[in-house]
């Protein structure tokens, strides 16, 4: 069984510092949208704590991959819904996704289907 907990409670008592160690796997989440926040005892924020925080890009098998697709010379990988005469080519996963945002649309349910992001 897969428990899911959206929150931490520390005794805040102590007054010293936690050290927190996290494995998480999250399989149809990029590395660049996953970020660690934090909210102290006197309700400080800390926001995209970075510390030892390691990410590891996974392909569609679970398996790490090499990270964005890289486009071959002269290659015009589609923006696919977000195309228009600003966005002719998106040759990355990160110009799809800009180009997605410029055209006001979610991108995130093309992400595990577009070449460019499949394997990142």
């Amino acid at each position: 069984t897969v428990e899911v907990v959206d929150h931490i409670l520390v005794d805040t008592t102590l007054a010293k510092k936690l050290p927190i160690g996290l494995n998480i796997t999250f399989p149809h989440l990029r590395c660049d949208e996953v970020s660690v926040d934090t909210v102290d005892a006197v309700g400080e924020n800390q926001v995209n704590i970075q510390g030892r925080l390691h990410k590891v890009n996974l392909g569609l098998t679970g398996q790490q991959s090499e990270g964005d697709h890289q486009a071959k010379a002269g290659e015009c990988l589609s923006c696919m819904e977000a195309a228009d005469d600003d966005h002719k080519c998106c040759n990355t996963c990160q110009a799809l996704k800009d180009a997605y945002a410029d055209a006001k649309l979610s991108y995130y349910h093309i992400l595990d289907t577009a070449e460019q992001c499949r394997d990142a």
